[in-house]
């Protein structure tokens, strides 16, 4: 009906409507007179892990945090917060605390359970309320004070308080686990951010690499030597920068920029043993050389299982540079994927799943496992697919 309206013919049904608003006078020009399309590769990437927005622990702070998110300001503001922590019991004191130690005596606590609709409680591992059948949960509200408790952390560790330490307005977990204060403190004083699993991550993107020269990794040949790298491609005894060296499949070339990032996890981690554990510290690193043979956790986003892997020089790529096995294991085939570098001892010490969302896709990114030797015959065939130019 309206093509009779508008005078438009059974032929021209078939012409683009650009021509049939031309036919009806109405001025109307291509949007643009050509196109040329292009495949435009991914840019390197080579920074650390943030969450949005950047927090330097998982501890929550209800509505003393939903602007700045800020504990040093709600301590210094005099805040007391009204917050959803899991919930544990010190049968010793009688008391309900949401730290792992408890804070009267230093015994450790044990998780209880809550009805949250009747209020019946036990330390008996059940799923549902005897009383009245609802689920039980592994949290509780408890009101904190800011002020007191940030100077009772600091006043224990007997460091200065730093200028800033960010938490979170509420934990996602299953239980609402948080982190101990202390780890914020610590990595508030190195500039440092954690990840919804409690670790520290940095980021690059995957590129492949079979051999290499020392001088292009800014090490020296004593170093290397002590690595374990003592011949060259063609059997010759390793004496200088220039000769040619295959990468051994489970040794990774990080970024610079990623190395100084690691070096301020490494003295967050010795800050966390000596200070907080009451351990020996474990890196003594003071520069990024120093980094050289420590073993790190590689892990691709969309997976949780992690592989060692081994520093053994640096780049100013903003890449990070291993064997096509080593990315292979991370279930990568190097085609512009990035993944994370965690050092292996903030995985082991400050990883849990407690800390996981429970929403659907909250195991995946977590090192849930770890490979320690890699296995060629177990990393997808799809690895030999590649140039080898």
């Amino acid at each position: 009906e309206l093509m009779k309206r508008i005078n438009i013919k059974q032929e021209d049904e078939e012409k683009n409507a650009l021509e049939i608003m031309k036919k009806l006078d109405i001025r109307i020009l291509d949007k643009y007179t050509a196109f040329i399309g292009a495949r435009m590769g991914r840019p390197e990437k080579a920074k650390e892990r943030k969450m949005k927005p950047p927090v330097n622990v998982l501890f929550p702070m209800g509505l003393a945090g939903t602007r700045t998110r800020s504990i040093i300001k709600a301590s210094k503001g005099r805040v007391k917060s009204l917050v959803e922590a899991m919930d544990r019991f010190c049968p010793t004191c009688n008391i309900h605390t949401y730290e792992y130690k408890c804070p009267k005596c230093g015994k450790r606590t044990i998780l209880a359970y809550r009805c949250p609709k009747c209020g019946y409680e036990t330390i008996a591992p059940i799923d549902k309320c005897p009383k009245c059948k609802t689920e039980m949960v592994n949290y509780r509200s408890y009101e904190i004070d800011f002020s007191r408790l940030v100077r009772e952390k600091i006043n224990s560790l007997k460091v200065t308080l730093p200028k800033e330490v960010k938490g979170v307005v509420g934990l996602t977990s299953t239980n609402k686990a948080a982190e101990p204060l202390e780890k914020g403190i610590f990595r508030g004083k190195h500039n440092l951010f954690v990840f919804k699993d409690g670790t520290i991550r940095f980021d690059a993107t995957d590129a492949p690499l079979t051999h290499f020269k020392p001088r292009e990794i800014g090490v020296t040949v004593q170093e290397l030597r002590k690595l374990g790298y003592t011949k060259d491609i063609h059997g010759r005894d390793l004496t200088n920068e220039d000769q040619i060296v295959e990468l051994k499949v489970q040794d990774i070339i990080i970024n610079e920029d990623g190395a100084e990032y690691l070096v301020r996890v490494s003295q967050f981690i010795d800050d966390l043993l000596v200070k907080f554990y009451g351990l020996e510290p474990f890196y003594n690193v003071k520069e990024k050389k120093d980094l050289l043979g420590r073993l790190v956790i590689g892990l691709a986003p969309h997976t949780s299982a992690g592989i060692i892997g081994r520093i053994i020089g640096f780049t100013k790529a903003k890449v990070t540079f291993a064997h096509p096995y080593w990315h292979a294991a991370k279930r990568r085939n190097c085609d512009g994927d990035e993944d994370a570098i965690i050092l292996l001892l903030d995985g082991l010490i400050n990883f849990s799943r407690e800390f996981l969302p429970k929403t659907r896709g909250g195991m995946m990114d977590a090192p849930l496992v770890i490979t320690t030797i890699l296995n060629p015959i177990e990393v997808d065939s799809e690895v030999y697919n590649m140039e080898i130019s």
